[in-house]
């Protein structure tokens, strides 16, 4: 449900950050803009109290663009 949405997306305020994306075996620090393409491996800092909720996040997919 990622895949063509901005990565931006994905981070919680106070609760996770994107930090890294590997994209076909080479590894970046995603800019702001980015979008998700198929194959991405995301890694994510994520606080340990915060795991629920960013479970619930993703589940819930990419915020609604207007």
């Amino acid at each position: 449900a990622w895949e063509g949405k901005p990565l931006s997306g994905i981070e919680m305020s106070g609760q996770a950050k994107l930090v890294a994306v590997a994209r076909l075996g080479a590894a970046q620090i995603p800019p702001s803009d980015l979008v998700a393409q198929e194959g991405d491996v995301l890694h994510v800092a994520v606080g340990a109290d915060d795991i629920d909720a960013f479970d619930a996040h993703l589940d819930a997919g990419p915020p609604a663009r207007d």
